[in-house]
């Protein structure tokens, strides 16, 4: 399963595509159902300024397989998932109030997945229809956060060690010193700047 984000020449592209009504509309809903990421376009229901819920009104091939739900089509969200996070609505509605595109990434805590989306208005502004491509981020996700706490149980064994300890990047670039590394070096490591070991020595010994 892919996990990079739509690409920006698609998701640019897609907002104008269904602006375009002479265009063949065959073309367009084999495109959608072929490509590798999620699309709907969704109705909002506002309750004076605040969006409450929406209508699924389309989708293509990849949309159950990235959210699991099946039968969607012109069905609430809030009756499929009476649990979706409020987050969701104020961000699809701010996209029908005012018209801007937005990208963002965020968990479906109710779907147990995390998303990268681009939302745009689609139709008239009264219609408050916005047309949503999403990727399901959750496995790049999970890795990041491995990563990270693999990273911090590093940090946290290298700072108990007697000996200086430090970590260059592909570039040479410090990353990570430890506590030993600033008292044999005789340096204020607090600040977060320190310099690679290499800039320490003497010219003649480097």
């Amino acid at each position: 399963m892919s996990t990079s984000s739509p690409s920006p020449d698609l998701a640019a592209a897609l907002p104008a595509a269904i602006a375009e009504p002479f265009l063949d509309p065959a073309m367009y809903h084999e495109i959608f159902h072929n490509i590798d990421a999620g699309f709907c376009v969704i109705d909002m229901v506002f309750e004076g300024d605040q969006a409450v819920d929406y209508m699924i009104r389309t989708t293509n091939g990849a949309f159950e397989r990235y959210t699991g739900l099946s039968n969607a089509l012109n069905v609430s969200i809030r009756g499929m998932l009476p649990e979706h996070e409020q987050e969701w609505f104020d961000r699809y509605g701010q996209v029908a109030r005012t018209g801007n595109r937005i990208h963002f990434e965020m968990q479906a805590k109710a779907l147990r997945r995390w998303y990268s989306v681009d939302a745009f208005r689609v139709g008239q502004p009264e219609q408050a229809r916005v047309a949503v491509l999403f990727m399901d981020i959750t496995e790049r996700k999970r890795v990041e956060r491995e990563l990270a706490e693999s990273e911090a149980r590093f940090s946290a064994l290298a700072d108990g060690l007697p000996m200086p300890v430090w970590v260059l990047d592909a570039q040479g670039v410090v990353r990570f010193v430890n506590s030993a590394y600033g008292e044999f070096f005789g340096l204020d490591i607090s600040s977060g700047t320190v310099s690679a070991w290499s800039e320490l020595l003497h010219p003649d010994d480097r």
